[in-house]
Formats: C-alpha cells, sequence, structure tokens
C-alpha cells in the first residue's frame, strides 16, 4: 500500500482507511504497530507510521481508552527507550531508529480534536500519567530534562490530577487542557512550555480567585497575551490547541483583550510586534530547525499541503507592489519634469536648447537638479530577502490571529 501510493502520488491511502469500518481499521492498527517496529527499512516505516496518525485522526474510532492506548504506543517510541512501543528500557540500543519521525507524528496526533473537551481531558491526563510513571527514572527517556523542567513537570502532574470544584468545573477544565498540553510540549519545545506553564499558572490562580488589583491586567487579557506570544512560535500544534481551546473563553474576552488581538491585525503599523523576541529566539530556532529538518522531510504530505495553502495565497502580492511603486515613481518623475520645463513641457512640444540663453540655462539645470534629487529622495529602498522574509513570516503570523 505504501509503495503504491509513493509511485502513483495518490491518496490511496487515506481513501482506503475513510472506506474501511471501525473493525477493519482495528484490524489494521494491528498490522501498521507490527511494521513501524519491524526491521523493515525506514521508509515503510514511516509510512506505517503516517498509516497510524491517519487512523487516530478519524472519526470513526474515537474511544478514549484505544486512543490512549496508540498515543501510549507512539510516545514510549517517540520519547522513551522502547524497541517494541510497550516495554520501556534504559538500553540505548532500543532507542527507535526512526524515533525524530515518530515524535513529529505523535505530536500531531494530539492536534485530532474530540467532540468533547472532557474527553479531550481524559486523554491527556491518561497520557501525562503514563509518561509520569516512565520518567520516575530518568535514564528511560532518549533526551532527559534538567531538572528544573522536571520540577516544572511534576507541577503539571500536580494540575493534571488535581479534582476540580463543579462550579468552577468549565473554566478550570479549559486551563487544564491548555497546562496539559504545554507539559507535554516540555519534550518537543522544552524553554516556550516551561515560560507557558509559569503564565499559565499564574493565570489560573487569578482566573479563579476572579480578582484583580487595580493595577494588574485582567487575567483574560494575559491569557490573550500568552496565546499570541505562542501564535509566533510557527507551530502547528500549539496553533491547533489554541483554536481547540480559546472559544471556551470567547464569553471572558474584555474590550482590552479584543484589542489585543486587533492591535496586531493593524496593517497601516510599521511595527513588527515579532521583532521584540526574535533576537532572543534565533539562536534556539536555529538548533531545533537543525535538529527537526531530517524528520520533517518525509512527514504527512496533507498536513504540508494543508499549510501551505493556508498561507501561501498572497503569494504575488509584491509583484503588485513593485508594479504600484514603479507607477508611482513615473508619475512622480513625469509632474517634477514638467514643473522643471515649465510651458515648454508638453506632451508633444520639444525644447530648443539652442533658443534658451545662458540664465535660462542655469534655471532650467537647477530645476531639472531638484526635480531628480526629489525623485531619489521620495524613492523607496529595495527590498532585501531579509526584509521579504519578515514580511511574510508577519503575514503568517497575523493569519493564525485571524485564524
Amino acid at each position: 500500500i505504501f509503495t503504491v501510493e509513493k509511485s502513483s502520488q495518490k491518496k490511496f491511502l487515506s481513501n482506503l482507511i475513510n472506506s474501511l469500518s471501525a473493525e477493519a481499521l482495528n484490524e489494521a492498527v494491528t498490522d501498521v504497530k507490527a511494521v513501524i517496529v519491524s526491521d523493515k527499512d525506514d521508509r515503510e516505516r514511516q509510512y506505517a507510521a503516517t498509516a497510524l496518525q491517519k487512523i487516530i485522526g478519524g472519526k470513526k474510532l474515537a474511544e478514549v481508552e484505544w486512543r490512549v492506548e496508540q498515543l501510549k504506543f507512539l510516545v514510549n517510541l517517540a520519547l522513551f527507550k522502547s524497541s517494541d512501543g510497550v516495554k520501556v528500557t534504559t538500553n540505548e540500543e532500543d532507542v527507535h531508529s526512526n524515533a525524530g519521525n515518530i515524535k513529529n507524528i505523535f505530536y500531531h496526533c494530539l492536534e485530532c480534536k474530540l467532540p468533547k473537551l472532557e474527553d479531550e481531558k481524559a486523554v491527556l491526563v491518561s497520557l501525562v500519567s503514563h509518561i509520569n510513571e516512565q520518567i520516575r527514572q530518568p535514564a528511560t527517556l532518549q533526551k532527559p530534562l534538567e531538572q528544573r523542567h522536571l520540577e516544572t513537570w511534576r507541577k503539571v502532574f500536580t494540575e493534571a490530577t488535581s479534582k476540580v470544584d463543579k462550579k468552577e468545573q468549565k473554566l478550570r477544565t479549559v486551563f487544564q487542557v491548555l497546562t496539559l498540553h504545554m507539559g507535554l510540549q516540555l519534550f518537543n519545545n522544552t524553554e516556550v512550555a516551561a515560560n507557558a506553564i509559569a503564565e499559565l499558572d499564574a493565570v489560573t490562580r487569578r482566573a479563579m480567585q476572579k480578582k484583580s488589583s487595580q493595577n494588574e491586567p485582567e487575567w483574560i487579557e494575559v491569557v490573550v497575551d500568552l496565546f499570541l506570544t505562542l501564535l509566533s512560535q510557527e507551530s502547528h500544534v500549539l496553533r491547533n490547541v489554541i483554536r481547540h481551546v480559546f472559544p471556551q473563553l470567547c464569553s471572558q474576552v474584555t474590550v482590552t483583550a479584543f484589542h489585543q488581538i486587533l492591535s496586531l491585525l493593524d496593517l497601516k503599523s510599521k511595527e513588527n510586534p515579532l521583532e521584540a523576541g526574535a533576537d532572543n529566539d534565533e539562536e534556539d530556532s536555529e538548533e531545533e530547525d537543525d535538529e527537526n529538518s531530517k524528520d520533517d522531510d518525509d512527514e504527512n504530505s496533507e498536513d504540508n499541503e494543508e499549510d501551505s495553502e493556508e498561507e501561501s495565497e498572497p503569494s504575488d502580492d509584491s509583484e503588485v507592489e513593485e508594479v504600484d511603486e514603479k507607477e508611482t515613481i513615473n508619475d512622480t518623475l513625469r509632474l517634477a519634469l514638467q514643473n522643471a520645463l515649465g510651458n515648454a513641457a508638453g506632451d508633444d512640444d520639444d525644447i530648443d536648447l539652442d533658443e534658451l540663453d545662458e540664465e535660462e540655462g542655469a534655471k532650467m539645470d537647477a530645476a531639472l537638479a531638484e526635480a531628480f534629487k526629489m525623485l531619489k529622495k521620495n524613492r523607496k529602498p529595495k527590498k532585501t530577502m531579509a526584509d521579504k522574509s519578515a514580511e511574510k513570516t508577519l503575514l503568517h503570523f497575523r493569519m493564525r490571529v485571524l485564524d
């Protein structure tokens, strides 16, 4: 199946999965998982992992226990030293050779929505509890967390397993789902996740108190600011988490919080909201890009196609801007020359320089010099590749905010 889809470039696998019954899909999952942990070549095992992702993301098998079982299998291979996806060891030789790609697929599986937020929370709690059980032996992790991040993880686990008062159940559940997702991101984007968890902890306490001092912003404003910060990370996973959770908070949004969002969509503003933290995050992002670039090449082509369709529509804008700029420059030059040459600058009239005396010629030279000087002053500097890249990044960020 995997070879046929690759050679035909058709969505044969997706169509096949959509046509199968729930019972047949269950049997297929067993076969696919067997291929993932087999000794077949990496390419075939990678396609098998992608097939498992497609099945998990489908709607025919949405039971919480079934989903948890599949996610445990993936997380064991992605984060821990496990050769079969079931048993976790401390042996380096048990690290799956395709662990990087499986890690990406695992996080994409977390994007799959469940009909009820409570069901999603139940899946995340079970998954976090499983990971917490395994990291009691830090050596089981492929890349152990630092001590400070392990402490952050323990806070996440405590929050995930704490009881919720029925009066504040809905709001608390939203924060718990957010915290659980950020906790899982500790193994993927550690620093961003750790900072987000710290902010969420403070915001959750303030939201539950429903009181804020006069000198402090409302808790929802802090949450919106946090969401906007996370959206600037260009992470498809974080984007989907926020898109799933934010509607639950819309009733709490204040005018100030709404203006926080609108201010980033102001096309007249010359400030780039992404430039403030760009210098601090540049080194981290480069390291992360280098680490993940090898694994991302063959990752779920459908997701990549969706992203490119969503974020590549305005590709002709730069060409339109260049044409408009040239027309504006030509109009400015024409008007300046007409003013400099006076009545002799009609469309069908020529100027006979032999008929001009020295004084008129000097005045014309000065007027023409002033015209070209004004043109040079008004001409916009040509955009560099870095400028165009920054504009494209800002455009994609604004699209995520609009979403």
